[in-house]
């Protein structure tokens, strides 16, 4: 077998792995939360069918594209993209079915990719940081600000969380472009769906799978040299 489909096939393994460890871990809980909640406004929209084999594709055929990302051509490198995929994906899935977040995920990815980059890369250790620090702080602020205006939640508890851990991904000259990408795809994809689904415009729309397209985009992005938004030093 040629060399050049190793890293692909060992990461669409990892994929597989992944999935399982997905559905093993949290499908069963997500499906039942989904299955109470069925009153939820997007309950008809998007079914828990992230139970079972959905995981598993998604994760693999994922993992497979990634590793064959010529940017991402060496183990670290494809480890650090394959790590945010595992996370932005089951993050982003939760919260579109139950407006929730899973803060082991967060907590748990922060933790792993900071010990990465402090055992393999301290150069880049002070920028993640302050992007995990900052995406956390920016959305908080946002948060409370439009509490204080309007009187009301206009952000879930655990979206400056999943931001803080995009943040570690992206460093903090990369949360800008998170955040304008995050935004306008919420604004062009989310409330034309309340629409189709004839839902009030008031209802709840879940925002992290937006904040995880953004946060992957942005990643991807920044390996061609791509910004928006903000700029790499």
């Amino acid at each position: 077998m040629p060399t050049s489909w190793m890293l692909p096939l060992v990461a669409a393994a990892f994929g597989l792995a992944a999935g399982w460890a997905c559905n093993r871990l949290f499908a069963v809980r997500w499906a039942e939360a989904a299955s109470e909640a069925f009153h939820h406004a997007y309950s008809d929209f998007a079914p828990p069918v992230f139970a079972g084999a959905v995981n598993l594709v998604v994760l693999c055929g994922g993992s497979f594209a990634l590793a064959l990302h010529p940017s991402l051509d060496t183990p670290l490198a494809l480890s650090q993209a394959l790590l945010l995929f595992y996370l932005a994906y089951p993050l982003a899935v939760v919260d579109l079915v139950t407006l929730t977040v899973e803060p082991a995920l967060v907590l748990g990815g922060l933790a792993l990719r900071m010990g990465v980059l402090g055992w393999a890369d301290r150069a880049a250790l002070p920028d993640m940081l302050g992007g995990a620090l900052g995406g956390a702080g920016l959305l908080y602020l946002i948060g409370f600000a439009y509490r204080e205006l309007r009187g009301r939640e206009g952000l879930g508890s655990g979206d400056p969380g999943v931001l803080a851990l995009i943040g570690g991904f992206v460093g903090w000259q990369g949360l800008p472009g998170v955040i304008v990408l995050g935004t306008a795809s919420a604004l062009l994809i989310g409330f034309p769906a309340l629409l189709i689904l004839r839902r009030p415009l008031d209802t709840p729309l879940p925002f992290v799978p937006f904040l995880c397209a953004g946060g992957c985009a942005v990643y991807l992005m920044r390996l061609h040299g791509i910004v928006i938004a903000g700029y790499i030093p």
